[in-house]
């Protein structure tokens, strides 16, 4: 019990030590960054429900631990539509809203100029809820699908530009891993899981 103590002191005094070396450089160690981006969900045997093209908005606060380094929550918006057999068996019903809560890591490369590379790394649960009704004509049955949601992962990699000490505008290609379940007819159980590329600009304000 007393080791453990010992290192979650020794933990809180070597993030302590670092963010008081951030202040003396006079850095504000809070900032936020926000992403709007666009892309394509990689199809394979797992990704049977939802169409290609998808959005997505990321928030994603952090606190500066070194100066290069920073740790955080954030929160994603993420848009599907159900492919295109689902979508019109169940008669327009077929927009998925994924809404994925992480912990997230981002690293700030030392820049050249005004060029700053990065990775940023995010690691949560996605919110997703969606029930649709699907209505077979040759089997003359309609069938409940309901969409809930799983673990997410993701990682982005790219450049700031760096306008000033506050501002810095981003671009970035960015990879998501989703897993979600399926429940037709609240008796089938089936986990899924899909991955989606994306091209994403952004913009970090110290």
């Amino acid at each position: 019990m007393k080791k453990k103590t010992i290192k979650y002191l020794l933990c809180f005094i070597v993030f302590f030590s670092s963010l008081k070396d951030i202040y003396s450089q006079q850095i504000n160690p809070i900032f936020s960054f926000i992403e709007i981006g666009g892309g394509a969900l990689i199809a394979d045997q797992n990704n049977k429900d939802f169409s290609n093209a998808h959005f997505i908005f990321n928030n994603s606060p952090s606190i500066y631990t070194t100066e290069h380094f920073g740790l955080g929550f954030g929160y994603s918006i993420m848009t599907y539509s159900l492919n295109k057999r689902l979508a019109e068996l169940s008669q327009g019903n077929d927009v998925v809203f994924n809404i994925p809560i992480y912990m997230h890591g981002m690293y700030i490369f030392p820049g050249y100029k005004k060029y700053y590379p990065f990775i940023h790394l995010k690691a949560g649960y996605g919110i997703l809820s969606k029930e649709v009704e699907i209505t077979e004509s040759q089997l003359q049955e309609t069938r409940k699908y309901n969409y809930s949601g799983g673990r997410y992962l993701g990682t982005s990699i790219g450049v700031f530009y760096n306008f000033n000490s506050d501002h810095k505008f981003s671009i970035s290609l960015s990879c998501n891993l989703m897993n979600y379940h399926l429940k037709i007819n609240a008796t089938e159980s089936i986990k899924r899981d899909n991955t989606a590329v994306s091209i994403n600009i952004g913009w970090l304000l110290n």
